[in-house]
């Protein structure tokens, strides 16, 4: 039965502004719209269809027209630090992991690949665990920051309730990585004190570590913490640059250390001939070795063997170990003081390292200094 028309209103008519209503089985206008219907000619150009419920939808052309999200930095860096690892891993090549990691251009991230270098070393087997401690001094400090590398390690100590549910012996691990970067000088001391850790497990690896790196022939004994002959490479470069600047100080030659330093073929640890060289000069009690030392100094930053990045790398490791070393040098803190004065005149450390000295200086006795 037909609804009643309105009085004065022709449905359809084109003046009247109202359409006329379509039954069910009348086509949309243009003949398309009927269900079941092929559609007018030449729909089937105009475009994809988008609407999921449409029949004529095709996944694969709606999934061209999306344009996925940019993943957040920190991802894309933690997926390349994974691949260079797994490079590394196996060439076991430092010089290709120095020059890869810079050119990410992410160096605020650079305290994650610390912490997943190491993560990835103690789930692995004694090499990887002895390329990774190889490895972190040779990135020192041109690549890694003392506080990329205390931030790192930070990083690990707390996942590491989580790392023990996959690796039982994760804290112990753990322990050794802390204690042999102490003994190779890019951890302070300071850093194993238990006052840093909230959790007791964190507290009780430190604490661990910290006995590991004390008493006699603990640093011969963390030279090899992941087995007999793990880490001679290291231990002889220490051993060779302590051995030609003894030489030095008897036949002062500036010329001759550059040449053995330069035969070593070890750029990465240029900042230990900075740091053994202040040491030695601020544990003399001859006035005489400080000057020869600063002379060397100068001559090696002049001829770019050094650079002063090394060099201020060198000299925040000794501040770092002053409470010790103070204990078989009294005047070691005011020397080093003194020292650094001298060293900024030469030109060799910037300026801004005083702020370094000034902190050494005003700590008490028996404590170290924290780098910055």
């Amino acid at each position: 039965m037909s609804s009643p028309s309105k009085p004065g209103i022709k449905y359809g008519d084109r003046h009247s502004g109202v359409k006329a209503p379509t039954r069910p089985d009348e086509p949309k206008k243009g003949g398309a719209g009927g269900k079941g219907t092929w559609g007018v000619a030449g729909c089937e150009i105009k475009g994809s269809v988008t609407d999921r419920h449409d029949p004529n939808y095709d996944s694969e052309e709606d999934s061209r027209l999306y344009v996925p999200r940019p993943l957040p930095p920190i991802v894309n860096f933690k997926s390349n630090v994974q691949t260079i690892l797994d490079e590394f891993f196996v060439s076991g090549d430092v010089d290709e992991v120095a020059r890869a990691l810079p050119e990410l251009g992410q160096a605020e991230f650079h305290h994650e690949f610390v912490k997943i270098a190491v993560s990835r070393a103690m789930e692995r087997h004694d090499r990887e665990r002895e390329l990774v401690s190889s490895l972190l001094p040779s990135l020192y400090p041109e690549v890694l920051s003392s506080a990329h590398i205390a931030e790192g390690f930070t990083a690990v100590l707390e996942r590491l309730q989580d790392l023990r549910l996959d690796s039982p012996a994760a804290p112990d691990l753990l322990a050794c990585f802390l204690a042999r970067a102490v003994i190779d000088d890019i951890l302070p001391p300071v850093f194993l004190s238990t006052d840093t850790a909230d959790e007791e497990l964190a507290k009780d690896t430190l604490e661990k570590a910290y006995g590991m790196t004390r008493g006699k022939h603990a640093a011969a004994r963390l030279e090899q913490v992941w087995g007999p002959g793990a880490g001679q490479s290291v231990k002889r470069l220490k051993e060779r640059i302590a051995l030609i600047l003894e030489e030095y100080l008897a036949h002062p030659d500036a010329l001759q250390v550059d040449r053995a330093v330069r035969e070593l073929h070890s750029p990465h640890f240029h900042y230990q001939v900075a740091k053994k060289a202040a040491q030695m000069a601020i544990e003399s009690s001859k006035s005489s070795d400080r000057d020869r030392v600063n002379d060397l100094l100068a001559q090696l930053h002049k001829s770019g063997l050094v650079s002063q990045e090394h060099m201020e790398g060198g000299f925040r490791i000794v501040a770092d170990l002053i409470g010790d070393i103070e204990l078989d040098a009294p005047a070691a803190r005011s020397q080093f003081v003194d020292f650094v004065a001298h060293a900024i005149r030469a030109g060799y450390l910037p300026s801004s390292f005083q702020d370094v000295a000034a902190r050494v200086s005003t700590k008490p006795s028996g404590q170290k200094a924290t780098s910055s």
